[in-house]
């Protein structure tokens, strides 16, 4: 009864939310349609959730659950070691030795397969949104639709000043296609992460429609940015040609299109170095780990 009651809540909060944002303003659309969306959206999450507790049924391995399992070993020092929970929140001083036997506990924290991890960022948002939820999973969920519809809308706002006169179709493009619909529906980081790219998007466009770049607006590109790279870097590395691209058209400067795979095939060379580099390090550095917490067992 708790869940269904916060998970309402945060339903009617975030239709409110859409109501009055300016992004969901848009002329010759009704907001009314917008609302419709999020509604789609939080049935897909309800498909999502009844996928991986029906047919999926191991926790460690179903996307929804592991971060927010995860998150519960957080939350749980709360009340009785507060300055724990805070550095394992914020990551401030969060490599403290006496920390490791709660990482060690979580199925996900050393998640060692991208350049960055993308594991961390997502197990604190849940930490976070359990002061919320009071543990319940379904908040969670409509938390992440939100912040996934915000950046579907910052991508169809972006797209629609680029294809005119069909806005309906581009809606059922970005919006509804099946695979998107479904992976961005639910407390994923695919969601977290199509929210950092549509939101980046359209801060971008806004400052070239301003032709000026304010603090305030510098800041909402940065944020996207920072997002970007801690929960799924590679992507913010694959899409900064493309964005680069778009802002050297935007200003009408003229480029060559040999110049351009010239440059494009330097970066990802760079990016392929930066790759190998990476990986032949990881060893060096999980074997580090691996004696940081012999090392701390031995002293306790």
């Amino acid at each position: 009864m708790l869940e269904l009651a916060l998970t309402l809540a945060s339903i009617f909060f975030a239709i409110y939310l859409i109501g009055k944002w300016k992004i969901f303003q848009i002329e010759g659309i009704s907001n009314a349609v917008f609302k419709g969306l999020f509604i789609i959206k939080i049935v897909a999450a309800l498909a999502l959730y009844v996928i991986y507790t029906q047919y999926y049924k191991d926790r460690a391995y179903a996307d929804i659950f592991r971060y927010y399992d995860d998150s519960e070993i957080i939350y749980n020092t709360l009340l009785s070691k507060p300055w724990d929970f805070f550095r394992m929140l914020t990551g401030i001083d969060g490599r403290a030795p006496e920390l490791l036997p709660y990482y060690d506990t979580m199925l996900n924290w050393y998640n060692t397969d991208l350049i960055f991890n993308d594991s961390r960022t997502m197990i604190r948002i849940n930490a976070f949104l359990r002061l919320f939820s009071m543990g319940t999973y379904f908040p969670h969920a409509v938390v992440m639709c939100f912040l996934a519809m915000l950046g579907l809308t910052g991508i169809f706002r972006v797209v629609n000043e680029l294809i005119k006169g069909k806005p309906f179709l581009l809606m059922v493009i970005i919006y509804l296609l099946p695979s998107t619909l479904l992976w961005t529906s639910g407390m994923i980081k695919e969601a977290f992460l199509i929210y950092a790219l549509g939101i980046l998007m359209y801060q971008i466009s806004n400052a070239l429609d301003e032709k000026k770049l304010s603090v305030k607006r510098i800041s909402f590109i940065v944020l996207p940015v920072l997002i970007l790279i801690t929960v799924k870097a590679y992507v913010c590395f694959l899409i900064l040609p493309v964005l680069l691209y778009w802002l050297v058209k935007s200003y009408r400067v003229n480029f060559s299109l040999g110049g351009m795979f010239l440059i494009l095939g330097i970066y990802f060379f760079r990016i392929r170095h930066l790759v190998s580099c990476t990986y032949r390090k990881r060893s060096s550095i999980d074997d580090c780990k691996k004696a940081s917490r012999v090392l701390f067992c031995r002293r306790t």
